[in-house]
Parts: structure tokens; C-alpha cells; sequence
């Protein structure tokens, strides 16, 4: 009982120093920097480094011979995909990520129709936690919230033509990095409290 005050203590304390440091990011992107979210802001190169954690977190533990292998691959496969995504525009100007996650996809898609019985089974179960709801409410403030703050139209009328643009990368930066820190403080819940051989 105490372990797991002292634990859900310690998990929400991460959980709140990486968000002070997001905002302090941003702020040293735009007051200090007078970089309006460019490719390489410390807003997306935050962004990127919670991807690679979370990704070399779930890439450890799908190596191993658990009930959750398959989700664990799953999810390996995901951040892959979207670390292949955010890393793209630091190393190429073209489009070279889609073929690198068509390429992921390809990889992994046989292991999973193989073990789907075992990937439902261990889906049902990680669905049981709360670290589910963590995930979903980061992946929702990813694609969709993100994306739909920093729609144009709905900045047009409080702002003029020139601070914009600003507004809208910033509101779209922002809410992403929430939301990687909901996926990474998902990620922390689910091998904190559901056990890494769940």
C-alpha cells in the first residue's frame, strides 16, 4: 500500500516536471529564441526524444517472452512509425517517411496476423487498465486536438494576418507535446502498476 503511494507519488511528479519542462521549451523557443516552432525547435526535438523513449521502452520489452509480447510489438511498431515521422524533417526535405513506415507496417503485420489470438487476448487485457485511457487521451490530443486547435479559421478573427501562422503552430506544438507526455506518462503507468510480465 505504501509502495504504491510512493510510487503513483513519484510517477505524477515525472509526469509534472516533464510538463513544466514542455512549457519551459516553448517559451525559450518563442521569447528567448524567436523561433516560432520551426524543424528544429526544442518543441519538436522534445517531442522526438519522449517518441525514442517510448519507443525504446516498449522495443525492450517486446524482446521479451511475455503474455504481452504481441501489444508490446504493436505498440514497438506505432512509436516506430511516428519517431520515423517526427525524425524525417531533420534529415530530409522529401517525404522518405512514408516509405519507411509502409516498411515498418510490411515487417510487422505477418508476426501480428500470426499471433492474433495472443495480441487480442493481451489488447483486452492492457484495455483493462487505466494506462489505456492515458494512451487513448494521447493519441486523441495528437491527431485530432492538435490538429484541429490549430485550424486557421478558427484563429482568423482574434488575430491579424501577421501573428497568425504563429498562433497556429504554436497551439498545434503545444497540444502535441501534451500529448506525448500523455503517451509517455501511459507508457510509465502501465510498467509501474500492471507489472512488466503482465
Amino acid at each position: 500500500m505504501v509502495v504504491t503511494m510512493i510510487r503513483r507519488t513519484a510517477l505524477y511528479y515525472i509526469f509534472l516536471q516533464l510538463t513544466l519542462i514542455s512549457i519551459g521549451a516553448t517559451c525559450i523557443d518563442v521569447f528567448w529564441m524567436n523561433d516560432v516552432i520551426s524543424s528544429f525547435c526544442l518543441t519538436k526535438l522534445l517531442q522526438t526524444f519522449i517518441t525514442g523513449v517510448i519507443l525504446f521502452i516498449y522495443s525492450l520489452n517486446a524482446r521479451k517472452k511475455t503474455q504481452m509480447q504481441s501489444l508490446y510489438l504493436l505498440f514497438s511498431s506505432l512509436f516506430l512509425c511516428l519517431f520515423v515521422k517526427r525524425i524525417n524533417p531533420m534529415i530530409s526535405d522529401s517525404d522518405i517517411w512514408v516509405w519507411l513506415d509502409t516498411l515498418i507496417i510490411i515487417i510487422t503485420v505477418p508476426f501480428l496476423v500470426k499471433n492474433r489470438q495472443h495480441l487480442v487476448r493481451s489488447l483486452h487485457n492492457y484495455m483493462k487498465t487505466s494506462s489505456w485511457g492515458l494512451m487513448l487521451a494521447g493519441i486523441y490530443t495528437i491527431f485530432v486536438f492538435s490538429n484541429f486547435s490549430g485550424l486557421p479559421m478558427l484563429w482568423e478573427f482574434a488575430l491579424d494576418n501577421a501573428h497568425q501562422q504563429d498562433a497556429v503552430n504554436l497551439m498545434t506544438e503545444m497540444s502535441a507535446l501534451f500529448g506525448y507526455n500523455l503517451l509517455f506518462f501511459s507508457t510509465l503507468h502501465h510498467f509501474s502498476f500492471s507489472g512488466i510480465n503482465a
